[in-house]
């Protein structure tokens, strides 16, 4: 009878846990960008930047299809590929912090994966900034 008692408190604890993760990945895929919106963001780094007086260097995308873990067959509840975006810019710390602000108040998946800052030269205020960027995109 104890057993009985464990295993269904076990069973509603596994429940528990299932719907929480269920709607955790709901929340991720419809944060995710599909491919027309991808564009709109690319578009909206290259706007912002020159609103906030940057000068986009170099932006470079590579995709990469993510593969499904070992052991699982078939396809995956939705398919998607990660996009890292490499940027070079030349700002000024202000506008610099604006623009990650934003980037992190977008309503979508954005990760930073690195950021590098250096002053351009002594006597300027200027910032060559490195960074990469993933992007999650659902096919």
């Amino acid at each position: 009878m104890n057993e009985s008692v464990l295993y269904t408190q076990g069973v509603e604890t596994v429940e528990a846990e299932v719907a929480r993760l269920e709607k955790e990945l709901k929340r991720l895929s419809d944060k995710m960008l599909r491919g027309e919106e991808f564009r709109a963001f690319l578009k909206h780094l290259g706007s912002e930047s020159d609103r906030l007086q940057m000068k986009m260097i170099s932006m470079t995308t590579k995709e990469e299809k993510l593969s499904l873990p070992e052991g699982k067959k078939g396809t995956a509840a939705f398919q998607y590929r990660r996009v890292a975006i490499q940027m070079v810019l030349h700002s000024r710390f202000n506008g610099l912090r604006t623009y990650l602000k934003e980037i992190e108040e977008l309503p979508f998946l954005v990760a930073v994966d690195h950021l590098q800052v250096e002053r351009m030269g002594e006597g300027t205020s200027l910032l060559k900034v490195t960074m990469g960027l993933s992007v999650f995109v659902v096919l």
